[in-house]
C-alpha cells in the first residue's frame, strides 16, 4: 500500500467512526499475507465511502462554510450519546496495548505516525475507543500500518519526541501547544521523520488551557 493511500485510508477509516458507519470485519486468519490485509482494509473503507459521502451531503446543505477534510460537521455530538464518560479515565495505550504504543517516547520505528489527542470527560474519545474495539480492519491499519500513540490531556506527563526532525522533551502542555491542539479528540499524522503531514481536529468541546 503506498503511502497516499494508506494516509487517505486512515482519514477514510476515521471518518467512517464518527459518522457511525460499520467497519466491523470478520477476525482475518492467521496465515493471511499483507496482500490480503491491505485488500481486507481497503474493501473496508470502500463500504464505507458511500456512506461518508451521503452524511457530508447532508452536512453541507445546512451550511455554507463546510470543510471537506474536517469531521467537525460529522462528529456526534457528546451530549446525544447514551454512554457516559463521568468519573472515567481513558488510557487507550493500557485499553488497546497492541494498538497504541506507550507514549512517554514517541517515536516512528520507521512507520508513519498517528498520534491521537483525548482526554477525560470526551464522549467523542471514549466513542472513538469503542469503535476500535469492534473493528479488526481499523486495529490492522492502525498497528501494521502506522506507529499509534494515544496522549491524554486530562494527565500531567512528560514526553520524548525522538524524530529525525524534532528530538524534544515536553510537558502535557507543551505538547499540546506544539501541535496546536485546541479541542479533543485530535489526530496528528506524521511521516516517518516526524514531519507534520495533516492533522484533524474537532472545532467544539473545547479543553481548558
Amino acid at each position: 500500500m503506498n503511502t497516499t493511500l494508506l494516509y487517505r485510508v486512515a482519514i477514510l477509516a476515521i471518518l467512517a467512526i464518527f459518522i457511525g458507519c460499520d467497519t466491523k470485519q470478520t477476525p482475518k486468519q492467521s496465515d493471511q499475507n499483507t496482500d490480503s490485509t491491505e485488500s481486507t482494509i481497503s474493501t473496508s473503507i470502500s463500504h464505507t465511502q458511500t456512506t461518508q459521502d451521503s452524511a457530508i451531503d447532508s452536512t453541507r446543505q445546512n451550511s455554507t462554510t463546510q470543510d471537506p477534510l474536517s469531521t467537525h460537521e460529522i462528529l456526534p455530538n457528546p451530549e446525544s450519546s447514551q454512554t457516559t464518560t463521568q468519573n472515567s479515565h481513558l488510557d487507550l495505550a493500557k485499553d488497546l496495548p497492541e494498538i497504541f504504543l506507550p507514549n512517554a517516547e514517541i517515536s516512528s520505528n520507521d512507520k508513519p505516525i498517528l498520534i491521537v489527542f483525548g482526554a477525560d470527560m470526551c464522549q467523542a474519545c471514549a466513542n472513538l475507543k469503542d469503535s476500535i474495539e469492534h473493528s479488526p480492519a481499523l486495529q490492522e491499519l492502525l498497528s501494521h500500518y502506522f506507529s499509534s500513540y494515544f496522549v491524554n490531556l486530562s494527565t500531567q506527563k512528560d514526553y520524548n519526541l525522538k524524530l529525525e526532525s524534532v528530538q524534544q522533551h515536553f510537558n502535557h502542555h507543551q505538547l499540546r501547544e506544539f501541535f496546536l491542539i485546541q479541542a479533543t479528540p485530535s489526530f496528528v499524522f506524521l511521516d516517518s521523520s516526524g514531519k507534520e503531514l495533516f492533522s484533524l481536529h474537532r472545532r467544539d468541546d473545547q479543553i481548558p488551557a
